[in-house]
């Protein structure tokens, strides 16, 4: 099992319970973080879980494009270059392997012309 984190100091503090765990801090983002990530992997790779996501709110107009293209580098874009570079590792296993992605999506407000917030999925 790979665990991939931002930082190392969460990903250390897993070192007691979950010994065998192979730790690697990267920015998922980064242009070698899938060919990395498939690397740490070993010979093989059964199941691959992307759970990196960025989850942020506010009034949809007070949100920079820096912070949108942020939030979807991370959120889509790390997703679907890691699996992309999996994918060969993933259809050699012994069942095909499978793939999930955990997308934990967060409402933004948006602000009406009278001034009121409203929720919007």
């Amino acid at each position: 099992m790979v665990a991939v984190g931002r930082g190392s100091e969460p990903l250390n503090e897993t070192r007691g319970r979950f010994a065998r765990i192979v730790r690697l801090a990267l920015d998922v983002t980064a242009d070698d973080a899938p060919r990395r990530v498939v690397e740490a992997a070993g010979e093989r790779l059964d199941v691959l879980v992307n759970n990196a996501t960025i989850v942020g709110s506010g009034l949809m107009g007070e949100i920079t494009k820096i912070e949108m293209f942020a939030r979807f580098d991370t959120n889509v874009f790390a997703s679907v270059l890691l699996t992309r570079a999996a994918l060969p590792m993933l259809e050699a296993a012994r069942r095909g392997g499978q793939h999930q992605h955990r997308y934990r999506a967060a409402g933004m407000a948006r602000k009406s012309a009278v001034g009121s917030n409203e929720g919007v999925a």
